[in-house]
């Protein structure tokens, strides 16, 4: 599900009403409005942006900061009004605690000569490698990013255009510019779960990683990539794994994601001395046929783990024969002990990502996640289970009588 956020850019409605007939720009006026002697007595200074937004989440703070290109046409001539704008939260409010209110340097002001303005917005603006034609048609690249599963949950807003037509006066009554924002990196979560044959038996993680990990990427968005349709939303940028250029891959362990794993002491790595111990899905069923269905139980391992948009690759043979050495597909490294009446069993077991499927039950034969698209969010289940070696008994009958004879002669 693509998770979305709202922002307000606010807009100096009344200065624009009020100021409008003495500082129109006129159509020949190829100039950013709001510069010169305006900065110094229409606007205050608004503080560098602090982004003390938590990655992964949609909900803007106070001190949060975007950064905003536009530009107004004027008989099908397009001229930059913002590029590259600092727009900074300055107030909070609500439950949940969200921005409410934004504001920029050096005001620029609706011109009603213009036949309609164009805006584009990233987040945070430091990630950014050019901005030359951002602009006028929201083209950019990102630097090469590393994600180190804490950081770069990149936001690209979608390209928004006011018409001086709309509402009942210009430009929506010179309303604020609603902006809506995407992640454009993908989140993940893995859950471990026992299946209820396990529950009377103590089952515990000593070990897990995300393997073979693509960890850096630079994304790439052209002026055409503005065309998905979301509900009424027709400018959503088009984000796929394909606009990432992703390598370099590694691994990543539990104290990796936004909020960090630990093990049962609630400190430490998770290891053999501090292991995790993982509850019972009291509702599995290995016969289940419903997908996305959600667990009654289950302990989490990577929580909000920020990644580069992936698709999966399928192990080779090589990799299938001996997964511990693979390099190539992506994978999970579980270690695992089960313990039933002080007799502990230990496990370690790969899993390629390419083979989770949408049903939660015991095959494995359904229908593929196959990626870690961009804005979406993927809560990954391990379900743990068992059979247990289990006897019964019967005694074979006698077999059949045998007779013996002996003469004894005197």
């Amino acid at each position: 599900m693509r998770i979305k956020h709202l922002l307000i850019l606010a807009a100096t409605a009344g200065m624009a009403l009020s100021c409008a007939t003495k500082f129109e720009a006129s159509p020949t006026q190829e100039v950013e409005i709001g510069f010169g002697t305006w900065a110094n007595t229409l606007t205050k200074t608004v503080a560098d942006p602090t982004n003390p937004r938590t990655q992964g989440t949609s909900l803007f703070r106070e001190g949060d900061g975007i950064v905003v290109y536009g530009s107004k046409t004027i008989s099908s001539t397009p001229s930059v009004v913002f590029d590259g704008v600092d727009v900074v939260a300055t107030a909070e409010g609500g439950t949940p605690v969200a921005a409410t209110t934004w504001d920029y340097n050096h005001h620029r002001f609706w011109d009603t000569n213009a036949d309609s303005y164009t805006f584009f917005a990233v987040s945070p603006k430091e990630k950014l490698a050019t901005t030359t034609t951002t602009a006028k048609d929201g083209a950019f690249i990102t630097n090469a990013l590393s994600f180190n599963g804490k950081e770069n949950d990149f936001l690209v807003a979608d390209k928004t255009v006011v018409n001086k037509s709309d509402g009942s006066q210009y430009f929506n009554g010179y309303g604020t510019v609603n902006l809506t924002f995407n992640h454009a990196a993908a989140l993940v979560d893995v859950h471990v779960k026992k299946a209820p044959t396990l529950a009377d038996a103590t089952v515990e993680i000593s070990s897990i990683t995300l393997d073979n990990i693509k960890k850096n990427g630079t994304l790439t968005i052209a002026s055409s990539d503005y065309n998905k349709a979301i509900s009424s939303r027709l400018t959503v940028p088009n984000i796929t794994c394909s606009h990432w250029a992703a390598a370099s891959s590694g691994s990543y362990s539990p104290t990796n994601g936004v909020i960090p794993v630990y093990g049962d002491n609630g400190s430490t790595a998770i290891s053999g001395s501090n292991k995790k111990t993982i509850v019972t899905d009291t509702n599995f069923s290995t016969g289940n046929t419903t997908a996305n269905t959600t667990p009654s139980a289950s302990t989490i391992l990577f929580n909000n783990l920020i990644v580069v948009p992936q698709v999966f690759s399928a192990p080779t043979s090589a990799e299938e024969t001996d997964p511990a050495t693979a390099t190539t597909a992506q994978k999970i490294s579980i270690t695992y002990s089960i313990t039933v009446d002080g007799d502990v069993n230990t496990y370690t077991s790969y899993l390629w990502l390419s083979k989770f499927d949408s049903i939660d039950n015991g095959t494995q034969a359904a229908s593929y996640v196959g990626s870690w698209a961009p804005g979406k969010h993927y809560i990954f289940y391990i379900t743990i289970d068992a059979h247990a070696i289990t006897f019964s008994a019967n005694i074979s009958d006698w077999e059949a009588t045998v007779n013996g004879y002996h003469y004894l002669v005197n």
